[in-house]
């Protein structure tokens, strides 16, 4: 009887005005399909006589940012030494790995007229480090590593002319990729609606479509085919309902069908159409990312803002495919033949500039940095006088990072004031110590990004917290804290703020919450 209820219930809500129309979220299936993308090149393929083409490149400067010992027992000279002379177990041989940063490095191609054509930044493909002593020495401790390092006045100028010369070959390739049209081998992903027929044929007809061209280009029946299945796409957005979780073409639904004709479009190079709807779905996900609703639609917002500008440069052989295999052969061959000319380090402002002004993208000019040899040698300061300073150290991925724990030595009572003027700091780790105070001038560390003061015994913190904008994680676990400044709304940037083993109280974290309405808040 419950049963019979429960049905006629749902029987009532999905029919509307007893038009006996039947409305309910509609199920998605998908289906990926192996197809391939001919891309145009970024430089026209007219142009592309490397005989009436000059390319110059320069990088930024290099320099040590991190020293850190390393260890390996795979060195077989040492082995044998510790072997011969009693050595018992393996030989545990000292190394030092010197990461150095990797140089943005600047790409201008011209004609003959001096008319830029085309223009690129990128960097080393893996971080620069310099492995010294790994090979050709034997360094029982850490200790005897830093004493021979120090006496051979290792200034790592073969390490930078090689990266120098990588960079070289680099910028080679990257000139050839931009001259060189080529076949990018893709998945794509069709959704229809289960058990709508017209749907459902359109789907199929997409699929069959997306072989097509992997085997033989895009052809009249190809483009006629993903037409079709665009048209009735559309025709079923015309029914999107992205409010009503319970519509048939809900938002999810409408997001899927937007994919699946910015997909289309791309491929019969109606970019136009694929960037409205990408941007449509975007919008309707809003800033929401899910493995169900997303489905890369940022990359092919990208990919047909790139192909759309490649393909209007190479229009005189877009309308024939029969061309396009040949090119890629002849584009082959010019790469092969293509010389760059390294400018030295000067020439950089200016080719970063030739940059931006061709792409229209404002390149990030390289802050000041205080190189970790400077900051030991004493040549260079984190910011003003600290005794602190010598224990900071730098990773690429990290920044300056000061860890102050409690194993050795007395335990901190407050937080020294001999810190807060180590004003480039990216992290800093104080944690187990027995901190009641935190000084005002924590508010000049404005490149923290990272702050951790757990397991302390800190029952108030200054104002000046709030001038901490850049910092994103804040870790006040394991504190006396029963409130905080209504200044850490500054912190627009904080992304973690964890307060757990504090006494706060119920209305105060709610207070907290709508101080930091965008933070992830763990009490």
């Amino acid at each position: 009887m419950k049963k019979n209820k429960m049905i006629s219930a749902i029987a009532l809500a999905v029919f509307l005005g007893g038009s006996g129309t039947f409305v309910s979220a509609a199920k998605m299936t998908a289906k990926k399909v192996k197809t391939r993308f001919f891309e145009f090149p970024p430089v026209p393929m007219e142009k592309a006589d490397i005989s009436k083409l000059t390319f110059e490149f320069a990088h930024e400067g290099m320099s040590l940012q991190e020293k850190k010992v390393a260890t390996t027992t795979q060195n077989k000279m040492c082995q044998k030494l510790a072997k011969k002379f009693g050595g018992k177990g393996k030989y545990k041989h000292h190394y030092y790995r010197l990461i150095y940063n990797n140089p943005d490095s600047y790409l201008v191609m011209k004609d003959l007229q001096g008319t830029m054509v085309y223009s690129a930044r990128f960097g080393l493909d893996m971080e620069p480090v310099d492995k010294y002593g790994e090979v050709g020495s034997c360094f029982s401790s850490p200790g005897s590593l830093e004493d021979f390092y120090k006496k051979s006045n290792y200034s790592g100028k073969g390490f930078i002319k090689k990266q120098s010369k990588n960079l070289g070959k680099k910028a080679k390739k990257v000139a050839g990729k931009a001259l060189k049209p080529f076949y990018q081998k893709e998945s794509v992903k069709v959704f229809a609606i289960k058990g709508d027929a017209s749907l459902e044929q359109a789907q199929s007809k997409a699929i069959e479509a997306y072989k097509s061209i992997k085997k033989e280009n895009l052809t009249a029946q190809t483009r006629k085919d993903l037409k079709a299945a665009i048209a009735a796409w559309e025709k079923t957005l015309e029914q999107s309902d992205p409010g009503n979780k319970k519509a048939r073409v809900n938002r999810k639904t409408t997001i899927r069908l937007h994919h699946n004709v910015a997909v289309a479009s791309m491929y019969i190079h109606e970019f136009d159409q694929s960037i409205t709807h990408a941007e449509k779905a975007i919008g309707l996900r809003g800033g929401k990312q899910s493995s169900t609703s997303d489905h890369g639609l940022e990359t092919i917002l990208k990919k047909a803002k790139r192909r759309k500008a490649s393909y209007q440069k190479n229009k005189a052989f877009v309308s024939d495919p029969s061309q396009w295999h040949g090119s890629i052969a002849n584009a082959k061959a010019a790469a092969k033949k293509i010389t760059v000319t390294a400018l030295p380090q000067s020439s950089v402002p200016d080719l970063r500039a030739a940059y931006e002004k061709f792409t229209g993208v404002k390149a990030k000019a390289p802050e000041p940095t205080v190189s970790l040899k400077d900051v030991l040698s004493g040549k260079a300061k984190l910011g003003g006088q600290s005794s602190y300073q010598d224990q900071v150290q730098y990773t690429a991925a990290q920044g300056y990072v000061l860890m102050i724990q409690p194993f050795f030595g007395p335990k901190l009572k407050e937080l020294p004031q001999d810190i807060c003027v180590l004003e480039q700091l990216n992290q800093l780790h104080i944690n187990s110590n027995t901190i009641s105070q935190v000084p005002p001038e924590i508010g000049n560390l404005k490149n923290l990004k990272l702050l951790s003061l757990k397991s302390n015994k800190i029952k108030q913190l200054p104002k000046e917290i709030g001038k901490l904008t850049n910092l994103k994680k804040l870790n006040l676990a394991g504190n006396q804290l029963n409130a905080l400044p209504t200044e850490i709304s500054g912190l627009k940037n904080l992304k973690v703020l964890n307060l757990k083993k504090n006494p706060i109280a119920p209305e105060e974290q709610q207070k907290i919450k709508q101080l930091l309405p965008k933070c992830k808040i763990k009490f």
